[in-house]
This record gives C-alpha cells, structure tokens and sequence, in this order.
C-alpha cells in the first residue's frame, strides 16, 4: 500500500496514521487478523484488529509488553556514565 515514498515528501500517498481509513479497508479485503500502518519514515504508527477496530498506543506497548514477559525477553541496561 503506497510503498513509491518520494524524495521531497515521504508521505506522499499515505494519508496516515492520521487518516487510516484506506488501511482499514485493506485489512477487511485482505481478511486480515490484524494490519499494522506506518508514515512514510515509520515514526508513527498504528495498530488494527481483524474488525478494523484501531489498536491505542496504550494497548499497542501492552501487547509487546506480555509478548516479551512470555518470551521472557529484557533489554539490558546500565547507568548512564557522568562526564
């Protein structure tokens, strides 16, 4: 979907995450069990379920979440050293 981002304007096309109507119809032709839509340089982003119910950010960090406890992933960190 709207995969030829142009040079001078990496949303060309796109219309979202403001305007995701155009992905929500795809998920519903496709018969998808979800869609996941990003701007043309992926800092937005935005969830759909198989009802074409949009998926809150909130939401969205939960489910990544419990997918990593299961998984029983962590991310690795440390203090930040002082100059």
């Amino acid at each position: 979907m709207a995969t030829n981002p142009t040079a001078t304007n990496i949303n060309k096309g796109l219309r979202l995450p403001c305007h995701p109507d155009f992905a929500l119809r795809e998920v519903a032709r496709a018969c998808a069990d979800v869609g996941i839509a990003h701007d043309g340089d992926a800092d937005r982003v935005f969830l759909c379920d198989e009802d074409r119910a949009l998926i809150d950010v909130t939401t969205s960090w939960s489910i990544t979440a419990l997918d990593m406890l299961a998984k029983d992933t962590s991310v690795q960190t440390k203090p930040l050293s002082r100059r």
